[in-house]
């Protein structure tokens, strides 16, 4: 019960959140390659996955012990404490599946009349305004 709340609260919202923050880059070559590299982790297997991050998060060669080792923290065997195997359960779920979620809803903010923008743009409202008067309300319709 508790990972699947975990992954409805922050899984929900994140694909949703990535592609406003990608359709908010101007750079088209930067744009097409975070999109790549995003959509990557969808199509590798959990299986593959799960060993990279066992590696990763492993208490004696992982890169983040040793960052937490460096800052004087005990290692952190990750996958044998509850609490920490939750978040990093959902964390991973939530990075493998992002890009892949993202393509709908950058399909729907592709669609929005730029006209819109204009306006609000010349009624002085800054990047956050528009984010929050025009492309969060484009997304609920």
């Amino acid at each position: 019960m508790i990972i699947s709340f975990y992954k409805l609260l922050f899984g929900f919202p994140a694909p949703i959140i990535f592609a406003i923050l990608l359709n908010e880059i101007n750079q088209v070559k930067f744009k097409k390659v975070v999109q790549t590299i995003s959509y990557l982790p969808h199509f590798v297997s959990w299986v593959v996955l799960s060993g990279l991050f066992i590696q990763f998060f492993s208490p004696s060669i992982g890169p983040i012990n040793i960052i937490l080792k460096h800052i004087g923290i005990r290692p952190i065997y990750f996958s044998a404490v509850p609490k920490w195997f939750r978040t990093v359960l959902v964390s991973t779920g939530i990075w493998k599946e992002v890009g892949w979620g993202s393509i709908i809803y950058l399909e729907i903010l592709s669609s929005i009349d730029y006209k819109m923008y204009e306006a609000v743009i010349i009624d002085g409202e800054n990047r956050f305004q528009r984010i929050l008067h025009i492309t969060l309300p484009s997304l609920s319709l």
